[in-house]
């Protein structure tokens, strides 16, 4: 049972806004392309999850603060016997295990993610223990890419690699049911999750392309009568899907900057005014009166 599903990245959803309005930077491009890596990973996961026994409770993507520090968790599972984390590393190609240290595989050092692991379970019980629970705490690294190899790999229980998983989900089928208290737990993680905080965007609105863009090429739409009409592909889609689209990215890149009927008239540039206060009205709440109204 999935308690809390997994949110695609805040700041992969900033450059995909930004794409579609300006030409990203070399910088801006590697790390698109190194989050998107990351976030098919993590779906994967989620879908070798997927199968998992009912009598488990799914937690993605957690955001959790105990004494002060900030620590993330991929996955937890809560289940009758044991609370199970995994940290999701969907690396590809070639690494090395010598010494202790995680090496590519022309022997630069990179972050050891046991080390992230071990961070993370630690934090996890302290949290635990504060709020009076004292479940055992399984943590695992797993690597679900087809093509990865770790030459060395040491023989660490903590380590999980793809040829492994049907094994270990096997384990996760013991004998047993959830009480009240590992509902209760779930609701406590959840209620304690941090979102991400909203990005400060340095790029200026004037410098972006404001229109309606398409969702399959990302290409600048047309209006046409109800619907907008994407010349590059030939699409056609619904005029509230897109509107409410381009106002999503309008407060993801300027969280800062009120929604008003004028803010989004000039960002949806092919809109006209009675599309755009159909969705402000339909799908944003509606603050202040009088010239302060605005939208979140």
């Amino acid at each position: 049972m999935i308690r809390k599903k997994r949110d695609r990245p805040v700041q992969l959803k900033i450059l995909h806004a930004l794409e579609k309005r300006r030409t990203l930077t070399e910088q801006e491009l590697l790390q698109k392309s190194r989050l998107e890596k990351g976030w098919e990973g993590e779906q994967l996961f989620d879908r070798m999850t997927g199968t998992v026994s009912k009598e488990t409770l799914q937690l993605h993507d957690l955001r959790l603060t105990c004494r002060s520090s900030i620590f993330q968790l991929d996955t937890l599972l809560i289940r009758p016997d044991a609370i199970y984390l995994y940290e999701v590393k969907y690396y590809s190609g070639d690494f090395l295990y010598e010494d202790g240290d995680f090496k590519l595989s022309g022997g630069k050092v990179i972050l050891n993610p046991m080390h992230q692991l071990m961070r993370a379970r630690t934090l996890l019980h302290q949290l635990l223990e504060e709020h009076g629970y004292s479940f055992p705490v399984r943590a695992y690294v797993v690597f679900p890419h087809p093509h990865f190899f770790l030459y060395h790999a040491p023989v660490n229980d903590s380590f999980l690699f793809l040829p492994q998983w049907k094994n270990h989900l096997t384990s996760l089928s013991a004998p047993g049911s959830l009480m009240d208290t590992h509902h209760k737990l779930a609701d406590l993680l959840c209620h304690l999750h941090k979102k991400e905080p909203p990005a400060q965007q340095e790029v200026p609105c004037r410098d972006l392309h404001k229109n309606l863009f398409c969702p399959d090429c990302a290409g600048p739409v047309r209006r046409q009568s109800r619907t907008f009409f994407c010349p590059d592909c030939s699409s056609l889609y619904p005029a509230d899907r897109l509107i409410y689209e381009a106002l999503e990215d309008f407060l993801l890149l300027f969280p800062e900057v009120r929604l008003t009927l004028s803010s989004a008239r000039d960002w949806c540039r092919v809109a006209s005014d009675k599309q755009l206060r159909r969705v402000l009205s339909r799908r944003f709440n509606e603050k202040g009166k009088g010239r302060g109204v605005h939208y979140v």
